[in-house]
């Protein structure tokens, strides 16, 4: 799974000071921001794709739930 991906997302805007607050500041967090979350959503959109390839092929409700299992 693409977990590195959120997390080299993550430590782009976790803060550890002061967060700059001037316009520029708030710019660059906002950008940051965005990439984060576009980063978060593909990741989330791969996990939903990949479980419901998983639960089309599944024969039977057992099967299913060894899908959500894992």
């Amino acid at each position: 799974m693409d977990v590195e991906e959120v997390k080299e997302a993550s430590e782009v805007v976790r803060i550890d000071s002061v967060p700059d607050v001037s316009v520029e500041g708030t710019e660059i967090w906002v950008t940051v921001e965005n990439a984060y979350n576009e980063c978060v959503s593909r990741v989330e959109n791969q996990i939903v794709a990949r479980l419901r390839d998983r639960l089309g092929t599944a024969r039977n409700p057992n099967v299913m739930f060894k899908v959500f299992s894992v």
